[in-house]
């Protein structure tokens, strides 16, 4: 029976999927033994103690991916309990709200290998599994609404592929062309500078690493952001009209009007079929619906964004104008603007990031702890780089940090086009 399916705590007895405890005694047992083989080595006791470097180096890995992807894990039914402390398990504190980093649902199809059932997955920073158990998708979103992780009060990071070597042919042209420019550039090097200039060969190896280096997913319920190395790509969550399937890696954003994007979700294994890799894929594509959802449930404060948006005003006289409103000056447009206007404006992800920002930079100045509270909650639900700069800056009261993020929020002195709300 779940007790709080809409706020507050959430208590059932669940499947709990727990770290294979066998599995997780032998990956120790290569990461402790290692180093002991190579002091034998050293001692002279065990003379092909070097090979416990290797162990070390294999157990590391396979530890590093048994944390992170929680295989064969070990089915325990227990007592869960969820609220803003932490996770309980049959009535002990196992995981500390503080130590968590991102909560998502994480969907299974029966029947495709899987051994478990769809679950809700909670991770710290390292992306560290904390805790699992099984959990349909109304019951996960409940579980995540009472550890405050639902799309609608935190967006969720997810690792990405490189656009590089998402594909089989895009790894064999990347690899092949590698070689090839690092041969060029060392051919020609030695011809024109001399015999040193041909090491730029080593300049293989980091361009191959630059290319592999994956991407990163944050989903917002105002957007989704994709970032690899020093590109980055937004999509707000008002011209996106869909998502779906495009491959076992990879995803397809349905834009407005009549686009569609792809997006790589893990790099392309020769072995399609891995559950991992579709794992991660569907994990992404439920966090969007998901947010895309509370997305089209918001709005309601349209009316007063008038009021703050920038519309078609020169930056200075933007600011100049949410200036003169925060101080509560007369004469601007003859409005006067309460603080819970200012609030749902803030809060409701349609919109538009300038008036946003704009509300919040004006509510600064008569916000009281709780709206703080509200404000860096929705800087947390936040994917766009410009606007949750300018909502976690507003909410710790820096004001540098606040100027600096209006200026970026408004870049251009030209007045813009109107902006759409």
């Amino acid at each position: 029976m779940l007790l709080c399916p809409m706020a507050g705590d959430f208590e059932k007895r669940l499947v709990v999927l727990e770290p294979n405890a066998i599995l997780r005694a032998i990956l120790l047992g290569l990461l402790g033994g290692g180093p002991l083989l190579f002091l034998l080595a050293i001692t002279g006791v065990f003379p092909i103690g070097f090979f416990g470097i290797h162990m070390t180096i294999l157990g590391a890995v396979l530890y590093w991916g048994f944390r992170r992807h929680n295989q064969r894990a070990q089915k325990k039914e227990r007592n869960v309990r969820a609220n803003k402390e932490g996770i309980f398990v049959d009535g002990k504190l196992v995981v500390v709200r503080t130590a968590i980093k991102d909560g998502y649902f994480q969907p299974r199809t029966p029947g495709g290998g899987e051994k478990y059932g769809s679950s809700v997955r909670i991770v710290d920073k390292r992306r560290r599994i904390l805790f699992e158990a099984e959990l349909l998708g109304d019951e996960a979103l409940s579980f995540l609404r009472a550890l405050g992780f639902d799309a609608g009060k935190r967006r969720a990071e997810f690792g990405g592929g490189s656009p590089m070597f998402a594909t089989v042919g895009r790894q064999v042209a990347t690899s092949f062309g590698s070689i090839f420019a690092g041969l060029l550039l060392s051919t020609a090097g030695a011809a024109i500078v001399g015999p040193a200039a041909s090491f730029a060969i080593f300049l293989l190896f980091p361009m191959l690493i630059a290319a592999m280096w994956p991407s990163k997913i944050t989903i917002g319920i105002d957007g989704v952001l994709v970032r690899w190395l020093w590109t980055s790509r937004f999509f707000p969550m008002k011209d996106i009209r869909g998502v779906s399937e495009a491959d076992d890696n990879a995803i397809r954003l349905i834009l407005h009007p009549y686009e569609e994007r792809v997006i790589y979700t893990s790099m392309r294994h020769r072995q399609s079929q891995s559950l991992i890799m579709r794992n991660n894929r569907d994990a992404i594509i439920a966090r969007i619906r998901e947010a895309h959802l509370r997305f089209q449930e918001g709005g309601g404060a349209i009316d007063a964004t008038a009021l703050v948006a920038r519309g078609r005003q020169k930056r200075s006289e933007w600011l100049d104008a949410l200036a003169k409103l925060a101080r509560r000056e007369g004469g601007y447009r003859d409005a006067v603007v309460r603080p819970e206007d200012l609030l749902r404006i803030v809060e409701d992800p349609r919109a538009s990031e300038d008036a946003r920002a704009g509300a919040a930079f004006v509510l600064r100045t008569t916000a009281d702890d709780d709206m703080k509270a509200r404000v860096r909650v929705a800087a947390e639900a936040s994917a766009s780089p410009k606007l949750r700069v300018a909502l976690d800056a507003t909410a710790t009261g820096d004001e540098a940090k606040i100027e600096e993020a209006m200026q970026e929020l408004a870049v251009d002195d030209e007045a813009p086009p109107a902006a759409r709300i």
